[in-house]
């Protein structure tokens, strides 16, 4: 299909005083579709370069993202979302004359190394994990370890190109909070380089979202903070898998620029994984 052919995915209006509107996309490619971003609502978990100005108003003027024709399916899939973010604010407004009235900005983030100092968050991330039964991927073996502190200094000792045990690549381990209540909302691991198995099944990266704090858009910060650390790291191609059927995964990878590679049967768990490649 030819992408910058009027259609219902491709629409380009030259005649618009405001064309192009946005600088940093080809001009024939310019996709004037989503004049006004769906994504909007979504707050900064719209996955676009958006900042909040001092009154609080989201601002995309650096943001290209619908303009580029190729984005046309990622925003698309994204309106479950959309949809959620609109009913929660309805039931929020319900009785109020300001219905209608989308929720406050998303809060702030911080993704960074675990420390002691989050030793009791640490042990409430493991045992909701514990509790609902979830696996705990990206948590660098937390599941193993009661002391938090033993954990720490496990991830020090694989962190180590020197140290880390034979078998295994040096991996650096990620906690996701939120900074206004300082909660660990996820947690992520990055893998320096790849093994045989990491390359045919693991990938560079892992994570998990905290049970109760899913279907916020954590997944997707989360990565995309974590690009730039792999970008530190030399890795100018990032691989993650995720199972088969697994949409909001699958979503996430999508969001942060994944490109589908190919499905693979990973024998050991009897599961079909689906690989992708994000070029930074």
């Amino acid at each position: 299909m030819n992408e910058t052919k009027n259609s219902y995915r491709f629409f380009q209006n030259r005649e618009c005083q405001y064309f192009p509107c946005h600088s940093g996309v080809p001009e024939p490619e310019f996709n004037c579709l989503f004049c006004f971003c769906p994504l909007y609502p979504l707050g900064k978990q719209c996955g676009g370069n958006c900042f909040y100005t001092e009154n609080g108003t989201k601002s995309c003027m650096n943001c290209a993202y619908p303009h580029f024709s190729g984005n046309y399916e990622q925003i698309i899939s994204r309106f479950d979302e959309i949809r959620a973010v609109v009913r929660q604010s309805d039931e929020r407004s319900d009785g109020n004359p300001q219905c209608g009235k989308f929720h406050r900005p998303a809060p702030d983030m911080k993704l960074i190394e675990p420390t002691m100092a989050y030793s009791e968050q640490i042990r409430a991330y493991r045992q909701e994990f514990l509790d609902s039964g979830d696996s705990m991927d990206g948590t660098g073996g937390l599941r193993d370890f009661d002391d938090p502190q033993d954990w720490i200094a496990f991830l020090e000792k694989h962190r180590n190109p020197k140290t880390v045990p034979e078998g295994r690549v040096p991996a650096t381990q990620l906690i996701f909070v939120r900074e206004e209540d300082n909660k660990i909302v996820g947690m992520l691991d990055i893998r320096h380089s790849l093994s045989e198995y990491l390359r045919k099944f693991g990938g560079h990266i892992g994570y998990s979202v905290a049970p109760g704090e899913r279907r916020k858009g954590y997944a997707t910060q989360m990565l995309k903070a974590a690009l730039p650390i792999c970008r530190q790291l030399g890795i100018d191609k990032v691989l993650i898998t995720c199972m088969k059927g697994n949409e909001g995964s699958k979503r996430t990878i999508l969001h942060n620029g994944g490109i589908y590679e190919s499905t693979v049967y990973e024998p050991d768990e009897k599961i079909e994984l689906e690989k992708y490649w994000i070029t930074l």
